[in-house]
């Protein structure tokens, strides 16, 4: 379009010129001032329309950024969630979506479902959709992923998503403003203030006489005893109870098995384990192995994914408890 301006200008130039060269011959210093006019304004409009083509071509786009996003608002944790990416790019280009090695925190990679690409004559479309899941209890929980654009030099250049937002659910309700509806009947009981009087001075004679001779290796050999029986039930309990989840493998019996386990190292420990967060109990006992434990009857509980070695999980826990048991016993003896 450009040049077939340029011909039409320029031959109405010409024309004009030739007309008026027809003229009387005083008109001719009018004539070629004339035609010194015609070219400047041609330079003036040629150049114009050079720089506007140039700007033009230098603001067109010449790739999309890609896109990402939930197909959902809101989850609940450990409730698997679907997360769509897709990038419209340039046809010659080849370009790589990140994969499970791919950090995805604070979420977890569950699968990938990939799509053919789709083409025209100029560009393409590839996408993809992620299955992600959370175990945080954080309200808002963000999201962005790169898509890896292979350049010719063997490189590759990161272009990133927008951060797109999951609303988190809490599961747990709360129910409060509980109305007691049971009747209580007061029972009159006689109590006999003589022999109980008798009874507790003999007691305490006893204690004093204990504690003067005995004090400190009488308190702890009955913490060891108390600790004692509190591991020899602990096992009875988590033993039978493993039995059952080999047998019948179920979420709420792994769920159980947990809970158990909490309490029992809670009164060891004196810490208030059974109140923690999996990342949580890590950072009071940082075990590799007894965090991907912990991770995987998550995973089960909360998403519903079962491991393969229930019973490999079961005795992590059993052993940790067992030596956060001894530890405690040796301190106790060396107190």
């Amino acid at each position: 379009m450009l040049r077939a301006f340029f011909v039409c200008f320029i031959g109405n130039s010409v024309f004009f010129s030739r007309y008026l060269s027809f003229g009387h011959p005083n008109h001719k210093n009018i004539i070629m001032q004339l035609r010194l006019v015609f070219c400047c304004w041609l330079s003036i409009v040629t150049l114009w329309a050079a720089t506007t083509d140039v700007l033009g071509q230098n603001l067109t786009p010449q790739s999309n950024l890609p896109h990402g996003r939930f197909l959902k608002d809101t989850a609940q944790v450990g409730q698997p969630v679907q997360y769509s990416l897709s990038f419209k790019h340039d046809k010659n280009i080849q370009v790589v979506f990140p994969d499970s090695s791919h950090d995805f925190a604070p979420f977890e990679f569950v699968r990938k479902a990939f799509f053919t690409t789709r083409s025209d004559s100029l560009q393409s479309m590839d996408s993809a959709v992620y299955t992600v899941t959370t175990f945080e209890l954080d309200s808002l929980q963000n999201l962005s992923l790169p898509i890896y654009v292979l350049l010719p030099s063997g490189d590759s250049l990161a272009e990133w998503t927008d951060e797109d937002t999951l609303i988190i659910r809490n599961s747990v309700k709360i129910q409060e403003n509980l109305i007691a509806d049971t009747i209580f009947w007061q029972i009159k009981t006689e109590f006999n203030y003589i022999y109980w009087g008798i009874g507790a001075t003999f007691l305490l004679i006893l204690l004093l006489l204990a504690n003067s001779f005995l004090g400190k290796p009488l308190n702890r050999a009955f913490k060891l005893l108390i600790m004692y029986q509190r591991h020899k039930a602990f096992h009875g309990s988590f033993d039978k109870l493993t039995n059952q989840i080999l047998k019948n493998p179920s979420a709420l019996g792994l769920e159980k098995a947990q809970t158990i386990w909490k309490k029992y190292i809670e009164k060891v420990d004196n810490i208030p384990y059974s109140t923690y967060t999996t990342r949580e109990i890590n950072q009071h006992l940082p075990d590799t192995k007894l965090k991907e434990t912990l991770q995987a009857i998550d995973r089960y509980v909360y998403g519903g994914i079962q491991p393969n070695n229930i019973d490999e999980h079961l005795q992590r826990l059993l052993k940790q408890a067992n030596a956060i048991y001894e530890l405690k016993r040796s301190e106790i003896r060396k107190s």
